[in-house]
């Protein structure tokens, strides 16, 4: 070996451990001389163009910015796809026979479920968006189990699909189309990706409570 190279290298723990001050330090990284030399490399003079290399490298803004994406909970109403902000989703659960009120007949309002022993107002979201009542429950029915400041609330859907992340370049204007069909409940929709997830209609949450609200006044 080199006499260039350093004694940790030659004679100690990574060499042939014939240094004599192992027997004192057990380890090269406990020995004084390991750590002078530890001293000179981080004290030696900095090689051309270092310090001009970073400069520019820290000047330099960065374009790949991460966009920060939120999490939508997708379901089907009817033949329509939807999307509710993750956030305000507490559950899903099957769907389970709500019990009316009296003299409380058609409109959104179902009447009551029982979900793990909790009594909620049960609304069906296509009489909400669409004022059409379904007639009789698919198989591939569930209750979104939804809450804000004001309330806890079961919402049938027809299917429920998944939770997807979506970044806000991703959310585009609803067409006038959309906004006749479903008034002010819309706040944008989600497009068809190229991995082929299906496209929703984001539903705006402070507008769908205020609707609860009233559906079950």
């Amino acid at each position: 070996m080199s006499l260039d190279e350093p004694c940790y290298i030659r004679v100690g723990v990574h060499g042939d451990r014939s240094c004599p001050e192992l027997e004192r330090h057990v380890h090269c990284v406990r020995c004084p001389v390991f750590a002078e030399t530890a001293h000179e490399l981080f004290d030696r003079p900095a090689p051309p163009g270092y310090r001009a290399e970073w400069t520019e490298l820290l000047a330099r803004r960065t374009d790949a910015v991460s966009e920060v994406t939120k999490g939508f909970i997708t379901f089907r109403v009817g033949a329509e796809w939807f999307g509710l902000a993750s956030g305000v989703c507490v559950e899903v659960t099957d769907a389970k026979r709500a019990f009316p009120l009296a003299h409380r007949g058609g409109g959104a309002f179902e009447g009551f479920v029982n979900v793990r022993g909790q009594i909620l107002l049960s609304v069906g979201l296509g009489a909400l968006l669409t004022s059409e009542r379904a007639e009789g429950v698919s198989s591939r029915a569930r209750l979104v189990v939804v809450e804000d400041a004001s309330g806890r609330y079961a919402l049938r859907v027809d299917e429920l699909d998944k939770v997807r992340r979506i970044p806000d370049s991703g959310l585009r204007e609803p067409p006038a189309t959309v906004a006749r069909a479903f008034s002010s409940l819309v706040r944008a929709i989600v497009l068809p990706d190229a991995d082929g997830d299906r496209g929703f209609a984001v539903l705006d949450e402070a507008e769908l409570f205020a609707a609860l609200a009233r559906s079950v006044s």
